[in-house]
């Protein structure tokens, strides 16, 4: 069975057109998708059935007309998105044309386009797919350009394209070391091109430094991504500390300066037990960052640990990409202060004349009970079953406190951690709300803690005068009752490595900057001068990246050259048919060239034969064609012919 070459052309055109309007599907309005759609297929349909297709005039027309009503859209802050539509646009014109060899190179390079618009938006998993789709259709694409170029009426078998296709595919591959090494060396800058960043991502993630109530409950409706946290695990539920709220309003937390903050302290017993951990940050817009309950210190970002909050607060520049950064945390569930003047009194501050009935109930569980016992008290009239935890059906401003603790009792952590805060304050005891997240997903295989919006949390901290430090008190019933955490289980095995796979991305793809790049250089630099020095050393974080770039770069440059060298063979052998069909002699597809000597007469067996003995003593042996074996065979082929 032939095929036409053209008519595979035209197929192939509109499955890249396809990929195109694919990677658009999530960014572009749909009945733009559409309308693009129906082009294509219409224009791919009229092709093959050779009926007549627009004039190159009037499509000129309607390009120049598409691309100034598009790019008049343009803004500082949507400068992609037209972009897309203009690819789109000329595209779908594209395919409504008859199309020339050159007409097939361009709807490459608009897909390439499209491609790299897509990467400035999202550079997620699905980019892989994106490119390994398009990397095959263009290589496939080039390929049969190449040979319509040569004959337009081109037709080609079955088996012969199978080996078509292979060689695309081959080709493709062969790509794949060069562009992972232009991956790894190629200048990073600090600052996306034109400030165009992942729109997607560039929400505000977690907490600000104000927290409503119903906040985080809204923060829990989100079952995305918030970080990563390599680490070991830990035999606890991990508090993931973030903001630090410190003055109430009667409706709203917020975080201000105390006039005088002590700084905290801790033992040689605590600074022995201090767990690092490498967090991946999610995009967002953000002003505090994440770590283990205590943070100590951080590095690798512009940030530092406040003082006596003990929060990270992010110094760095807010256009919403991805964070990492390495933290030093002390698991406890007390932070011991230094000595000096406390300012208890911003720490009990109320409204005036706040919740009375509340502040009667205060007064009746707590009379004459010492600190210790008046917490307990106040606990325990927080627990179930008289208050109950839901994420629905929870009391609304403006009395939202007043209306959970004496008519709806349900709410979520920030109303259990709210009223806890003041009622604390009502018994003269100094607190603060401390936001952040609880539990996470461990896995196993990677290393590391997966943390979900949905684990989002907010905690009391209480000042323990006799100690003189804060100490953390969770009065949420699921939180209170359990120590497992919310999440600590990683759901299943295919969940596992899935989840161990976006790692792996986010790690060295999505969050390779240019303090990594200079780190991967710089340490090859050292291992290629010194290898026995450089593995003194340790353990380093990319050389895995760099080994296996390096196996690549050698797999690729071996089937190059087994593809080159058995391409030499297989022109040798199309020669041989050639000349034998010339003669009237056909070779069977399924007929060895032994078995098709034998049918031959002795004349031409005896010709035949120097060529099929060498031949197959190269071709199936897998031996170098060389530039002497070559010659020899074709020196053969001269005298058969």
């Amino acid at each position: 069975m032939l095929i036409s070459v053209n008519r595979l052309l035209i197929s192939a055109a509109f499955l890249c057109s396809m990929l195109t309007v694919f990677m658009a599907s999530g960014e572009l309005n749909p009945l733009y998708i559409i309308v693009f759609l129906i082009a294509v297929t219409t224009g791919a349909v009229f092709e093959i059935k050779r009926i007549a297709l627009l004039p190159r005039t009037v499509i000129n027309i309607c390009s120049l007309t598409f691309l100034i009503a598009i790019l008049s859209q343009i803004r500082h802050n949507y400068i992609i998105e037209p972009f897309m539509q203009v690819i789109l646009a000329i595209s779908a014109i594209k395919m409504l044309e008859k199309k020339s060899a050159r007409d097939y190179m361009q709807l490459l390079l608009l897909s390439l386009m499209m491609l790299i618009c897509y990467a400035m938006i999202n550079i997620d998993k699905s980019f892989i797919l994106y490119c390994f789709g398009a990397g095959m259709i263009w290589s496939f694409i080039m390929t049969l350009s190449s040979w319509q170029t040569k004959d337009s009426h081109a037709v080609i078998s079955f088996g012969n394209l199978l080996r078509l296709f292979s060689s695309s595919i081959f080709m493709f591959l062969l790509m794949i070391p060069l562009c992972l090494l232009i991956f790894v060396v190629t200048p990073r800058i600090r600052s996306p091109f034109f400030g165009v960043y992942n729109s997607q991502g560039a929400n505000q993630i977690g907490f600000s430094d104000q927290v409503r109530l119903g906040d985080v409950s809204e923060i829990q409706r989100n079952n995305r991504l918030a970080f990563r946290a390599e680490m070991s695990r830990l035999p606890f539920a991990p508090y993931w500390r973030g903001v630090v709220l410190n003055s109430f309003d009667g409706r709203m937390w917020r975080y201000s300066q105390t006039p005088m903050r002590l700084r905290p302290i801790y033992t040689d017993e605590e600074t022995a037990k201090m767990v690092r951990q490498e967090i991946y940050l999610e995009p967002g817009i953000r002003r505090y960052l994440f770590a283990l309950d205590i943070p100590v210190s951080v590095s690798k970002v512009e940030a530092q640990v406040s003082g006596g909050n003990s929060a990270i607060i992010y110094r760095g520049r807010n256009d919403g990409r991805r964070l990492q950064y390495t933290a030093t945390s002390v698991p406890s569930n007390a932070i011991r202060m230094e000595s000096g003047n406390f300012n208890k009194q911003h720490n009990l501050y109320l409204p005036p004349d706040f919740i009375p009935e509340l502040k009667n109930e205060v007064e009746r569980i707590t009379k004459g009970l010492s600190q210790s016992k008046k917490i307990s008290a106040i606990l325990q009239y927080l627990s179930p079953p008289a208050f109950e935890y839901s994420l629905s059906d929870m009391s609304v401003a403006p009395n939202a406190l007043e209306h959970f603790i004496f008519v709806n009792k349900k709410g979520s952590c920030e109303f259990f951690a709210s009223a806890m805060g003041v009622m604390l304050r009502m018994a003269g005891i100094p607190s603060r709300l401390i936001g952040g997240y609880r539990g996470g997903v461990y896995n196993e295989t990677g290393g590391y803690y997966a943390v979900f919006e949905e684990s989002a949390h907010a905690w009391v901290e209480l000042w323990d005068e006799e100690n003189t430090s804060w100490v953390r008190y969770d009065p949420t019933p699921h939180a209170q009752f359990s120590d497992s955490g919310l999440q600590t289980e990683i759901y299943g095995f295919w969940e596992s490595y899935l989840d161990l796979l976006d790692y792996h991305w986010t790690k060295f793809v999505l969050n390779y900057n240019l303090e990594i790049q200079v780190e991967v250089l710089s340490s090859v630099k050292s291992f290629i001068s010194n290898p026995k020095a450089f593995e003194l050393k340790g353990s380093f974080e990319h050389l895995p990246l760099i080994a296996g770039i390096a196996a690549l770069i050698v797999i690729g440059v071996y089937f190059y050259w087994r593809m080159i060298n058995r391409n030499k063979g297989e022109v040798l052998l199309h020669k041989f048919i050639l000349i034998m069909k010339r003669k009237g002699f056909y070779k069977h597809k399924s007929e060895g060239l032994h078995e098709f000597s034998d049918r031959l007469p002795e004349m031409e067996r005896i010709k035949a034969m120097p060529f099929i003995e060498r031949f197959e003593e190269h071709y199936y042996k897998e031996k170098e064609f060389d530039e002497t074996t070559v010659k020899i065979l074709y020196e053969n082929l001269r005298k058969i012919h």
